[in-house]
């Protein structure tokens, strides 16, 4: 419109910068927004002179805007939004603190008359799995904490895409967890000790806080009000002056879990040979953080631990040979223990062939470290091992051929009574390694299982059929054939049904 325009006028009047149409066009070109000052309308002949030129005003005249601030006839409406956020977060958290006055007196009863010592009876229950503690507070907090930590568990103190499992004090703050977590279960505090209790994660179905999920309530509209005549006439608002972001107001500051780790390692070295380089690596991180130190080998000195694979045999004099599952159990139970028969390595003989070939083992009553180096050394001596102690072949599992089990108890242990397998202690998988071959079970035997020896000519069939050892293909259990044992004569009768522990 010209320099004489009054929208020309009124931004010479507020300190705005005006400049030519071109400055749009080649900073379009450019990509960038280009330097003003070839660009600006200047004009000589205006009674108002550029803002940064213009003398102070002296006059009296309160009519007039100063341009030493920005102007106050407008609203913030975003700073509006972050003080009636910030004013809903503070109403939230006192609203959660005046009903969550105290954990309920059934759970603290609990936690006070809770026996530490089962938590190392326990082992590691809570391997893999990631617990998020709220709403516990005192002894209650620190005994559950210490569950967690000790038996595998990693701690969480606020919300996480990793968390496996959140663990409430109180109703409110099961509440307030499950809108955080939707999809995570949110689990009353008394399964942790029942948990510890039991030796083993139990099904959280049966501790599933029965809390749902809060619906937000609508907010009322807020009538926007007219705009003002001043704002009217203002052509372009200044764009206010932004302070910090305001930080989210919640109970716990902390993004990573922390875990509580003991110095249990502090001042020693323990040399590694044998390993790979990113077991090292991620060995060397959890033993320094409990204060030991990972060395080559012979940077340790006499009488230091050595740290090898399970398989390895060991040379030198003086030195204590270890396995990861003695650092584990060690990082597990929160202190430096004394060595087991299953922190060491082993060495297997040299045979034709593995001893254990053809046996399909299933580990019962055994937990912790310890079952998970009897797996291994299983599979180490060619045996098959799973969790599932079947009598037939599934679809999933092998027809088993033996029961390793400390006692005679439990579901397994009757299945294997009443089908007619051995149940044998840890022991004889130990003498098969000593020996270098498959030992017999007879010595190794509990309560009144038998093994191959003492089995009934028909048993015997039936075990050798299942164990692929006939040269069929299949490993059921065989149909009669016209030149094998007529069972019916002996007075032996055989549930067809599949069964499996």
């Amino acid at each position: 419109d010209g320099v004489g325009s009054e929208k020309y006028k009124a931004a010479l009047e507020y300190g705005k910068a005006c400049v030519l149409p071109s400055w749009v066009i080649d900073s379009a070109e450019r990509g960038v927004a280009l330097p003003l000052h070839k660009y600006k309308v200047t004009g000589a002949s205006t009674s108002s002179p550029l803002a940064e030129h213009r003398l102070p005003d002296m006059s009296l005249n309160f009519s007039r805007i100063t341009n030493l601030r920005p102007p106050m006839n407008f609203v913030d409406e975003s700073r509006a939004a972050d003080v009636t956020t910030l004013s809903g977060r503070f109403k939230l958290s006192q609203e959660t603190r005046k009903g969550d006055i105290s954990v309920d007196k059934e759970i603290l009863e609990a936690y006070e008359k809770f026996d530490l010592n089962k938590i190392k009876k326990a082992g590691p229950i809570f391997d893999g799995l990631c617990i998020w503690l709220v709403g516990l507070e005192g002894i209650c907090r620190e005994r559950a904490t210490a569950c967690v930590s000790r038996c595998g568990g990693v701690r969480y103190d606020c919300p996480h895409e990793r968390v496996t499992h959140v663990v409430a004090g109180t109703k409110i703050a099961g509440t307030a967890a499950l809108a955080a977590l939707p999809n995570v279960p949110v689990l009353t505090a008394m399964w942790l000790l029942a948990c510890v209790d039991a030796g083993r994660a139990l099904d959280e179905a049966e501790y599933v806080m029965n809390i749902k999920m809060a619906t937000p309530k609508k907010s009322k509209k807020v009538p926007i009000e007219p705009a003002s005549p001043m704002s009217k006439r203002n052509l372009q608002t200044p764009e206010p002056v932004r302070d910090d972001p305001v930080p989210e107001i919640t109970d716990d500051m902390v993004d990573e879990p922390t875990e509580e780790i003991e110095q249990i390692f502090s001042g020693l070295k323990i040399e590694v040979q044998g390993l790979e380089e990113e077991a090292i690596s991620e060995l060397g991180a959890e033993i320094s953080a409990a204060g030991g130190l990972l060395v080559a080998r012979g940077g340790g000195g006499q009488g230091t631990y050595r740290l090898v694979p399970l398989d390895w045999e060991c040379e030198d004099q003086g030195v204590e040979y270890v396995t990861v599952f003695w650092i584990k159990d060690c990082l597990s139970q929160q202190e430096l223990l004394p060595l087991q028969y299953y922190h060491r390595p082993v060495t297997v003989p040299e045979s034709d062939g593995e001893p254990l070939n053809g046996v399909v083992a299933c580990l019962s009553t055994y937990s912790g470290i310890e079952r998970a180096f009897l797996d291994e050394l299983a599979k180490l001596l060619g045996a098959t091992t799973q969790l599932r102690f079947c009598r037939r072949n599934t679809a999933n599992a092998q027809a088993s051929t033996h029961l390793i089990c400390p006692t005679p108890s439990g579901d397994k242990y009757l299945g294997a009574l009443k089908w007619g397998l051995p149940a044998v202690t840890a022991e004889w998988l130990l003498a098969c390694l000593e020996k270098g071959k498959r030992v017999s079970e007879k010595p190794y035997l509990i309560g009144d299982t038998k093994d191959g020896d003492d089995m009934s000519p028909a048993s015997r069939y039936i075990a050798m059929a299942r164990q692929g050892l006939l040269g069929g293909d299949s490993q059921e259990t065989p149909k009669r054939p016209n030149d094998s044992l007529d069972l019916d004569k002996q007075g032996i009768h055989f549930n067809e049904n599949c069964e499996s522990l």
